[in-house]
């Protein structure tokens, strides 16, 4: 039934305030998925000129702030058209609050997921490379692996195995696995 008044509102002119609000909606949301496809790339060239990415590569990270600020910048803003476009169609604050208070919690639990390797990682690294127990030539063993550090960076370390393999060792297992250190001398 609800169609039907609709329709026939339509044809006497009534709900054209309805209509103007969600098609007002729509170019709300188009607007703001360019914005913010502007945005991040505005962001990314931004940092990009800083040379953001290249301080982080000499630190031995392999992450890109760039592609990350950069996605924060543009997700901000879908946020923020959306928020719009309920407001245009006269969705309750309560809906709205709702639906940011989700997309947040969501945006917590992503990050604190994403972070659960990187600190113990970053931590740890820092600890390797200002302490005194393990130095670029020691040779190392733990968990039947043997090898020579070769080198040592923020977030792993590098080991050359007796068969001249190359392996990548995240710094938290360096200092939670129980290993041998053979000081070079």
């Amino acid at each position: 039934m609800p169609i039907l008044s609709t329709l026939i509102g339509l044809l006497n002119g009534t709900t054209s305030g309805f209509f103007t609000n969600y098609v007002a909606a729509l170019i709300i949301l188009l607007v703001g998925v360019i914005l913010g496809n502007l945005v991040g790339q505005l962001m990314r060239k931004l940092l990009n000129s800083f040379g953001i990415n290249k301080l982080i590569r000499r630190t031995g990270l392999g992450i890109s702030l760039e592609e990350i600020l950069s996605g924060v910048f543009r997700y901000i803003v879908y946020l923020v058209t959306i928020v719009l476009a309920m407001n245009q169609v006269g969705m309750t604050r309560t809906l709205v609050e709702g639906v940011c208070l989700a997309v947040a919690l969501i945006l917590i639990i992503s990050i604190c997921i994403a972070l659960k390797d990187f600190v113990p990682n970053l931590i740890a690294g820092l600890y390797l490379l200002h302490g005194n127990t393990v130095k670029v030539g020691d040779s190392v063993e733990f968990d039947n692996t043997k090898g020579k550090v070769i080198a040592i960076h923020i977030m792993d370390s590098r080991l050359e195995t007796g068969k001249k393999e190359f392996l990548v060792v995240p710094n938290s297992t360096m200092l939670k696995k129980l290993i041998k250190v053979k000081k070079s001398s």
